[in-house]
């Protein structure tokens, strides 16, 4: 009895703090979870001033020597490329290239959201391309950005 009221707990804490997410992946990865610190409703608020803590858990469907990321702000349906962290995946972040088909690996970082974004509604389109730009890992989560 008492199993079942410590699993029911851990259930009900790892819903109410999930980030609302839609996977834009193929068949090259599939995301299993996204966390963004301080995120339990859509849209995501990011305050000004402050360095929200990403987290994306997925599986690789494909052995991959590096990974890319690259994020984008998409407003209005534009993607417009978002200032944060870009480049290699692989260091820093919690992930060890190459990886290898069918493993579970979270990647994690940081956004700076600073004092000169603008305060609007934004899709943030957070991406994992492998050495062929593949995209092994695609979130849009939406967002807005406020003081």
């Amino acid at each position: 009895m008492n199993a079942l009221i410590v699993a029911l707990c851990a259930l009900l804490f790892n819903i109410a703090t999930a980030t609302v997410f839609t996977s834009c992946s193929s068949e090259y990865g599939e995301v299993q979870s996204v966390s963004v610190t301080n995120c339990d409703a859509s849209p995501c608020i990011l305050k000004v001033n402050t360095k929200p803590e990403i987290a994306i858990t997925f599986k690789s469907n494909v052995d991959s020597k590096d990974l890319t990321v690259k994020i984008y702000g998409v407003i209005g349906g534009v993607p417009l490329p978002f200032p944060g962290p870009q480049g290699s995946a692989c260091e820093g972040s919690g992930i060890s290239c190459p990886l290898k088909k069918n493993d579970v690996y979270t990647y994690r970082n940081s956004i700076d959201v600073k004092d000169s974004y603008p305060r609007i509604p934004v899709t943030v389109k957070y991406t994992l391309l492998d050495q062929n730009s593949n995209q092994v890992v695609c979130v849009e989560i939406p967002s807005k950005i406020e003081a």
